[in-house]
């Protein structure tokens, strides 16, 4: 071999050899381990990271929008200034574009984006504009490009007030209608929190909102008896599936301690009063999602660990955990956890795309190891089966009783 060429390869090895580790996960570290990888890390100046939503593009690629905050002192972190970034991947979620503004807060925010792809064929998205604990709406555009250029903002609710939605809560309705709650403060001080629920039969391009407010003024007595809390009976940050029937699902936050359900035989129209299930959480909400098939599975991800009324949350978020229904949400069964963590954080804020029969599951984590309110965001990819294992595998034969001789017939 020649001198040039050996060369060349001790340079390839020495370069190999010096190349930097991928930086640790701390945060991931601290938390005894997580199933998902990190996806949108603090970095750039970002310090909270998640509230997220997925979409496949026409060209097989994964789009992801994800909420990005910059910390400013003195302000409650909901309210930080926020921009809506975009990453794409184009190997079913295993690698990703850094992240890019898509939708900028111009000092203000934007944030808790919500993706569909509507029956026309465009895509859409929902975002919140939140200026204040007192002031926010929601906002729709559409994409005629696969999300290369957007629409002007379309209002989807009244422009005075505070009315915004969680992330990821846009739904198509086999009808074609877009449907999406909204919740709306019924006071401020102390916080009251309702629910109504917008719809458009016209992919988008004019909104209405239902006049029904929901609400669920249940609270646990140890938790309302506190005096630190600065809250009344509430019901939002909810989520929406079209059921098998055609009929809606709807869960949401409560301080009762568990999810509640509403139901509509309308399109959206109206709502049975909300119930108690048996998805005990605390002021935390879940996403509902029906998983493709004739069965009309319907899948909950929710925290179902721990409830705490000494918690300002009434719990620890210390689990993310997904549950089965058969029965269109009536019972919930099988809950498997999807990150368990140690008590030094926590896990919240799920997201959901099914498609090619996996899950893609975006959530955001909090621990020690990142700055006070910090967080970043992470994506655990899991095949369908994941989720109803029971269902599945768990067959139990009817027991027969053994067939002995008689003891004339023994030996």
């Amino acid at each position: 071999m020649k001198l040039s060429g050996v060369l060349t390869i001790v340079a390839v090895l020495l370069a190999s050899a010096c190349s930097p580790e991928p930086p640790v996960d701390k945060l991931s570290r601290e938390l005894g381990g997580l199933r998902g990888q990190l996806l949108v890390p603090a970095a750039d100046g970002y310090v909270r990271n998640g509230v997220g939503s997925t979409i496949r593009l026409k060209d097989g690629r994964l789009m992801h929008l994800v909420t990005r905050h910059r910390a400013r002192a003195r302000v409650s972190p909901d309210h930080w200034p926020s921009d809506i970034a975009a990453l794409y991947s184009s190997d079913e979620g295993a690698t990703w574009t850094r992240p890019r503004t898509m939708f900028p807060g111009n000092g203000g925010g934007s944030t808790q984006p919500g993706l569909a792809r509507m029956k026309s064929g465009e895509l859409a998205v929902t975002y919140s504009r939140i200026f204040g604990p007192d002031k926010a709406h929601k906002v729709f555009r559409w994409s005629a490009d696969e999300g290369q250029t957007w629409s002007a903002e379309i209002p989807m609710g009244p422009a005075d007030g505070y009315w915004t939605a969680a992330h990821d809560r846009l739904v198509v309705l086999s009808s074609g209608r877009l449907v999406t709650p909204l919740h709306m403060k019924l006071s401020v001080t102390p916080e009251q929190v309702a629910t109504r629920v917008a719809w458009s039969d016209d992919n988008g391009r004019s909104w209405t909102v239902s006049p029904q407010a929901l609400t669920v003024e249940a609270m646990i007595p140890a938790y309302a008896a506190r005096k630190t809390t600065q809250a009344k009976g509430s019901f939002w940050e909810a989520s929406i599936v079209e059921r098998k029937d055609g009929s809606l699902l709807m869960l949401g936050r409560t301080y009762a301690g568990s999810l509640y359900a509403t139901t509509s035989t309308d399109g959206g129209a109206s709502w049975t009063a909300p119930k108690p299930t048996s998805l005990y959480t605390g002021a935390s909400p879940g996403r509902v999602e029906r998983l493709p098939g004739p069965d009309g599975l319907l899948v909950v991800i929710w925290n179902r660990c721990c409830l705490d009324p000494g918690s300002a949350l009434l719990g620890r978020r210390l689990t993310l955990s997904a549950a089965v229904s058969r029965d269109g949400g009536e019972t919930w069964d099988g809950a498997r956890d999807i990150e368990a963590i140690a008590p030094v954080g926590r896990v919240e804020y799920p997201s959901i795309l099914v498609s090619g029969g996996k899950a893609f599951i975006t959530y955001r984590a909090q621990g020690r190891s990142l700055p006070p309110q910090g967080s970043q965001e992470y994506l655990a990819v899991l095949p369908l089966s994941w989720f109803d294992v029971q269902g599945q595998w768990h067959r139990p034969e009817t027991a027969v009783e053994p067939v002995l001789p008689s003891p004339a017939s023994r030996p």
